[in-house]
């Protein structure tokens, strides 16, 4: 069954559509999506454009777990976005504050691009009075670092340690900008650190992420729902009621004070 709902946030409401399984009460596993630039928006069809949605109504894909896609309602990414937090914040509180039929010490997250940089920036910024622990991530074409020092000199560490709990399946293309630095933190970075990591390349850029979603496609005998589904966190404690977040609304000039060599100023709306 897929439901669509409108979910409220200190960011403003998001779509919210949601898989969950015909047979059975729960709980079950939760693999939650957050999209590109391409989905972002408030057209919730968009959620059937690439990742798991698109086999579930193209293909009649029936998994055992709840699916979920959680649109951003804006564009972009994290970085000097003060959106970004109180939305992703927004979705982990969402589904785990009692109100779906699912594990939450089984919860999973996916992205695409932007969608994969708000997954890394969740792990690695979310306040830990907040922070809802993930099993198991799937990101795919976007830049990790390592939390302390700056690229290609980044290291493993800070709340890097949340991943030591939550195994990597990294994907992206070798052709694609943002290869070097993620195949560095999932191979190399992450894996020294002793974090469970998988990593699929292509001979390709900044796209084909719908091969890796399709349930046909299996690397060591697995795909990626079946591999997520291996994991899970420690009980999770009663989750922490955030404190309000207030999003600074853009700033405008409505007007200019100009002074000319002469003197003379004018003012100009």
């Amino acid at each position: 069954m897929i439901t669509s709902k409108i979910v409220s946030s200190p960011i403003g409401a998001f779509n919210w559509v949601q898989y969950t399984p015909d047979a059975g009460a729960g709980p079950w596993p939760v693999l939650i999506m957050i999209p590109g630039n391409g989905e972002t928006g408030n057209d919730g069809s968009k959620a059937y454009v690439n990742g798991p949605f698109y086999f579930l109504k193209n293909i009649g894909w029936k998994p055992n777990m709840v699916i979920v896609f959680a649109q951003t309602p804006y564009q972009g990414g994290t970085y000097g976005n003060p959106a970004a937090l109180p939305f992703m914040r927004a979705v982990m509180h969402e589904i785990a504050n009692g109100k779906y039929p699912v594990d939450i010490t089984k919860i999973y997250l996916t992205g695409l691009s932007y969608g994969s940089d708000h997954v890394t920036y969740y792990m690695q910024k979310e306040d830990p009075a907040y922070y809802i622990p993930v099993a198991a991530i799937a990101p795919m074409s976007m830049n990790i670092y390592g939390s302390i020092g700056n690229y290609p000199n980044d290291t493993f560490g800070g709340n890097d340690s949340r991943f030591l709990k939550c195994p990597i399946w990294g994907f992206c293309g070798t052709q694609d900008s943002f290869y070097q630095p993620m195949h560095k933190f999932v191979t190399q970075l992450a894996s020294a650190a002793g974090v469970k990591t998988k990593w699929t390349e292509w001979a390709g850029g900044h796209s084909g992420w719908n091969q890796f979603y399709n349930p046909t496609f299996k690397q060591d005998g697995m795909n990626v729902e079946d591999w997520l589904s291996q994991y899970s966190t420690a009980v999770i404690p009663p989750v922490a009621t955030p404190p309000p977040v207030v999003v600074p609304a853009p700033k405008t000039i409505k007007s200019i004070l100009i002074t000319y060599s002469d003197g003379s100023t004018e003012q100009k709306p």
